[in-house]
């Protein structure tokens, strides 16, 4: 029989070390800020079979005040993955924990964006979810990344890449740049102007800037830290990139440049160095951190260029509790909705 434990930061940390799906977005210390950020409660725990634990999450949640019920978010876990062949029993009893406490005990709407890997997972991961008497969030779009095996050597990374990515890389590699990979909090706090200005030229949306990030870094325990990679041509800073390294997977979290960037490809260099980092330590993706053919495809053109496979996320995935107060939790989300897009006109 499972159990669900409410654990501290220190053993939340010693229990998510060896998981292959341990996702940034799960870190303690990323959901405690983000927790602040959005007026809700992060609720990291554990789930163990006996003395084991099988997996952790971190769970976001908010109450509707004075009337219980309410929301609780898991995004991109529960954390369970570790290669063997009972993971996805393993997932099983664990939702059936995250069943019990959240829906059945404080009568809240259960949503979960599950961990991300491969598609023979993410297929096992839909079939476990709708067993689990989960259904598909129909009005939330489906995290879709580009996915780039890196467990090859550098002339077989090159084979995939396309002529574009290929020609700007090479161009990259016979400018003089300098390229600083470092995990301390310092490099990233000095990416905060440089990436706003960045993306207001650029006119993206980011839900979360450098400067979260810069807060969470400065918290993280060694071993969970973000690799920030800055690229230099003659001393000035030309582009930043910010990767998470955990698990057997790196994602790329933000970066920007400027003209000088722009000028010598360094954006190019970026990801090709922290790929070889990450291929170093033992990982086996590169998960390019989204893409949305849509409304950026000059960022979709560049990602599809590292010749990676174009994924679609299992979810996000919902359990409504039996009783009221789920379905007035979902009636008021549907009028917040509502009064939020009319905002925006």
């Amino acid at each position: 029989m499972c159990r669900l434990v409410h654990l501290d930061r220190e053993d939340w940390y010693a229990a998510a070390q060896g998981f292959l799906d341990l996702s940034y977005r799960q870190l303690w210390d990323y959901g405690a800020l983000l927790a602040d950020l959005r007026s809700a409660k992060s609720r990291p725990v554990g789930i163990f079979d006996r003395d084991t634990c099988i997996g952790v999450a971190d769970i976001r949640s908010k109450s509707i005040p004075g009337f219980g019920g309410g929301l609780a978010f898991i995004s991109f876990g529960p954390v369970c993955r570790t290669g063997n062949p009972n993971d996805s029993q393993n997932l099983k009893a664990i939702l059936n924990c995250l069943v019990e406490e959240f829906a059945k005990k404080e009568s809240m709407v259960l949503r979960i964006q599950p961990s991300f890997c491969d598609r023979e997972w993410i297929e096992k991961q839909e079939s476990i979810f709708r067993e689990a008497g989960f259904k598909l969030q129909s009005n939330t779009r489906a995290y879709r990344t580009i996915q780039v095996p890196i467990q090859k050597t550098d002339d077989e990374l090159r084979a995939t890449l396309s002529k574009r990515w290929r020609r700007h890389l090479n161009q990259s590699l016979r400018k003089h740049i300098e390229v600083r990979c470092e995990v301390s909090a310092q490099p990233l706090s000095s990416m905060i102007e440089f990436h706003q200005e960045f993306i207001e030229k650029k006119g993206f949306q980011t839900d979360l800037g450098a400067d979260f990030y810069s807060k969470v870094q400065e918290r993280l325990p060694e071993g969970f830290r973000f690799l920030v990679s800055l690229a230099y041509v003659d001393g000035k800073l030309a582009a930043g990139n910010v990767e998470s390294l955990l698990g057997d997977t790196m994602v790329y979290i933000l970066g920007g440049r400027n003209e000088l960037g722009t000028q010598t490809q360094a954006s190019y260099l970026l990801h090709w160095k922290a790929i070889q980092t990450a291929r170093e330590q033992g990982l086996r993706w590169y998960d390019t951190g989204g893409i949305d053919p849509d409304e950026n495809p000059g960022v979709y053109t560049f990602k599809q260029g590292l010749g990676g496979e174009d994924l679609t996320a299992s979810g996000p995935w919902e359990l409504i509790p039996g009783g009221f107060k789920g379905r007035i939790f979902k009636g008021l989300e549907t009028l917040y909705r509502i009064k939020r897009n009319l905002m925006r006109g």
